[in-house]
């Protein structure tokens, strides 16, 4: 195979793998809820989707927020009449308007409801000034690892292959 045509194809594969790995990242992105006391009788929560956890996708506020709960939410339907995927969603109940389904905050472990749970006893217990939440889905984040690792060592196989190619480098001699 010509050293052209395999560069080339490490360089698709690696950005096929790259991608995946980054779609993982954006789609599966962790979500701060921050509940806000605003006055006494009053909790607004913002809600801010990260990549990787630094950088902000997107921000959504509940204004005047009285509960919020977890709910099991189904997906699609089967044939057989079931649901083939249900997961738990944080939802935001305001005082004046539709309930809220939280962007981003929807897993099939029970993290949504210990948030919504949290987020009760903030709006009607506590007296603290505000309460701040993470939802990280770290079990997509572990799988999108391996692809952003074979991804980075194929671009170092293709940086080696192009550094020697152009002659920046002395191929290894063979032993």
């Amino acid at each position: 195979m010509p050293k052209g045509l395999a560069l080339l194809m490490v360089t698709a594969i690696g950005a096929a793998l790259l991608f995946g790995a980054g779609l993982i990242f954006w789609t599966q992105a962790p979500a701060a809820v921050r509940c806000d006391r605003v006055s006494r009788d009053r909790v607004d929560v913002t809600v801010e989707r990260r990549f990787l956890g630094l950088h902000p996708i997107s921000t959504e506020t509940v204004p005047d927020v009285i509960n919020a709960f977890g709910v099991r939410e189904a997906g699609g339907r089967k044939s057989g009449g079931g649901s083939s995927f249900a997961q738990n969603v944080l939802v935001l109940n305001p005082r004046h308007g539709a309930q809220t389904r939280v962007p981003g905050v929807a897993s099939q472990l029970t993290r949504p409801k210990a948030m919504a749970r949290q987020i009760d006893e903030f709006i009607n217990v506590s007296s603290e000034r505000s309460l701040t939440l993470w939802y990280i889905p770290w079990f997509l984040h572990l799988l999108a690892l391996p692809f952003l690792l074979v991804a980075l060592l194929m671009v170092y196989v293709l940086g080696n292959g192009l550094l020697v190619t152009l002659g920046f480098l002395k191929p290894d001699p063979p032993p």
